[in-house]
C-alpha cells in the first residue's frame, strides 16, 4: 500500500508529513529516513509492508514476557 504525503515542515531531526486522509494530524518521521534532498512542500510516496517474521518474533517475545510476569505474580 502506498499513500501520498506532503512534507509540511522539518523541525530539527524530524519531519511532519501530511496525508490527504489526515490533514490535521501529521505523521512524524525521522529526517534521516527521507531522501537527502527533501524539503518542505515536497510530495512523497510512503509505503507500508507487513513483516511476518518480525511480527511473529515480537509475539513470541511478548508471550514470554507475559509468562514470566505471571509466574512472578503468583
Amino acid at each position: 500500500m502506498k499513500i501520498e504525503a506532503v512534507v509540511d515542515r522539518i523541525e530539527g531531526d524530524k519531519a511532519v508529513l501530511l496525508t490527504s486522509s489526515n490533514i490535521r494530524d501529521g505523521i512524524i518521521c525521522p529526517v534521516n529516513l527521507l531522501p537527502r534532498e527533501v524539503k518542505e512542500g515536497d510530495v512523497l510516496w510512503v509505503s507500508f509492508e507487513l513483516d511476518p517474521a518480525a511480527t511473529e518474533c515480537a509475539r513470541q517475545e511478548a508471550a514470554a514476557l507475559l509468562k514470566e510476569l505471571m509466574e512472578k505474580s503468583g
